[in-house]
């Protein structure tokens, strides 16, 4: 398994253990909060219920209040107490019974039915009372209280409302220590889950160092493969480059020394068509910066090294200004088409033929500010070496280097380079005029 692939793996084992912790905390956080939304609901409760039970009191000591002020003074007034007082009672055991629907626990249903039937035979008692001073029998009203049964009634009464409000007590306590529990909980699951999260995303910052680290070792080895491909390409081509200089300085010094008998006039002749000849190749091998050139001084830069002992070529064409970036991939495919034809073309044997060279610029159809030039090479053969015996060194299967040197230049200038062999080769170069990024026109 690739290495970069076991990092990715490495770091997503990691990030799922991240989105497991954080899932639990979650789930833990969640289950906290609704265990204190039902302590915060079970307080309100209890304190309505607990209220309840202090207003059932407060109504069952104000009537018995009220009595009491009643039969030992005679006085009206007290009578108001006595009447509310169970007004008072009844409107909240309404409420308590309200509150305590469906939650009710065995105790406190006990305690209720208790605490309801000891409240009506205390209102029963003090009724009774009541009835009895209005009588005039005021003496048998005092000796009812005298009795205790009216003491006795109201301790059971508090003992009831003391035994409910226990119960609520106990409920609000256990939904307290619930909500502590829970708390606890939460917070232990939560450091625990930030201190593991905070271990995974070290861990993870780590295979990511290492992976940038890979990812930048791989770039580097992209980029040695790169140069390894690029230097290979460049020892080829000046290999095929050199070859070629070779099989043309052979055939400039075999040529010139033809027609010359005199050893000095020949020596001058052949070192000045080799200085023509360096001229044109330091030309096609020019870098970017350089200034730029008429098209016509390029191409008669590049031929004149050939042009020589019957080889005729003619330059047809408007000034046209080559850009600099422009120079070293159009003088490779002209150095190309020149050597070609020395050695296998037009210019091949004792009776040279002719290359004409024409070229135009069209914006008619594109962009005015870059149009494109259209370059036609075309090669005419003369003497006894027929067209059938000429060598086709550009067919288009060729899988030459000189072949894929000059689609590649072609490329390189965003144009085309289409070839057509007949009589002699013809090769039509289209490019645009301006600077393009490669592949940009087919």
């Amino acid at each position: 398994m690739p290495f970069h692939r076991l990092q990715n793996r490495r770091l997503l084992l990691p990030l799922l253990a991240v989105m497991v912790a954080l899932l639990i905390s979650g789930v833990f956080t969640y289950q906290s909060y609704q265990t204190e939304d039902r302590l915060r609901a079970q307080t309100t409760l209890s304190t309505s219920i607990l209220t309840r039970l202090r207003q059932i009191e407060a109504g069952v000591l104000d009537a018995e209040t009220g009595q009491r002020g009643y039969i030992l003074t005679g006085n009206p007034v007290y009578l108001e107490p006595y009447e509310t007082g169970p007004e008072q009672y009844r409107e909240s055991m309404e409420e308590l019974a309200d509150l305590l629907s469906g939650i009710l626990t065995d105790t406190q249903q006990d305690a209720l039915e208790d605490l309801e039937a000891l409240a009506e035979l205390k209102f029963e008692e003090l009724a009774e009372t009541i009835r009895l001073t209005d009588a005039g029998r005021r003496p048998e009203a005092l000796a009812l209280i005298n009795s205790d049964v009216g003491k006795q009634l109201m301790q059971g009464i508090r003992a009831r409302i003391a035994e409910l409000g226990s119960e609520e007590q106990i409920i609000l306590q256990d939904a307290l220590n619930g909500a502590r529990v829970a708390h606890d909980r939460t917070a232990v699951v939560l450091l625990a889950s930030v201190l593991f999260i905070a271990i995974l995303l070290g861990f993870v910052w780590y295979l990511f160092s290492r992976a940038v680290k890979l990812d930048r070792t791989q770039e580097l080895l992209q980029e040695v493969a790169e140069h390894r491909d690029r230097n290979a390409l460049l020892a080829q081509e000046l290999s095929h480059r050199v070859k070629n200089l070779f099989g043309i300085i052979t055939s400039i010094v075999r040529l010139t020394g033809r027609g010359e008998t005199d050893a000095p006039t020949l020596v001058n002749k052949i070192s000045e068509r080799i200085k023509s000849l360096s001229r044109a190749h330091a030309l096609t091998t020019t870098e970017a910066g350089t200034a730029s050139i008429q098209l016509s001084s390029l191409i008669e830069t590049v031929l004149e090294p050939y042009a020589d002992d019957g080889r005729v070529y003619s330059l047809t064409g408007e000034p046209v200004t080559i850009p600099d970036t422009h120079l070293t991939p159009l003088g490779l495919i002209l150095h190309e088409l020149v050597t070609n034809a020395v050695k296998y073309g037009a210019w091949r044997g004792n009776e040279a033929g002719s290359v004409e060279i024409h070229w135009s610029v069209d914006g008619v159809d594109t962009d005015q500010r870059n149009p494109f030039v259209n370059l036609t090479w075309k090669e005419t053969q003369n003497g006894t070496e027929g067209a059938n015996n000429i060598i086709d060194p550009l067919k288009e299967n060729s899988s030459g280097f000189g072949t894929k040197m000059m689609m590649m230049s072609a490329q390189q200038l965003g144009g085309t380079l289409k070839r057509e062999w007949r009589d002699g080769l013809t090769a039509l170069l289209r490019f645009r005029l301006n600077p393009v990024p490669i592949n940009a026109e087919r």
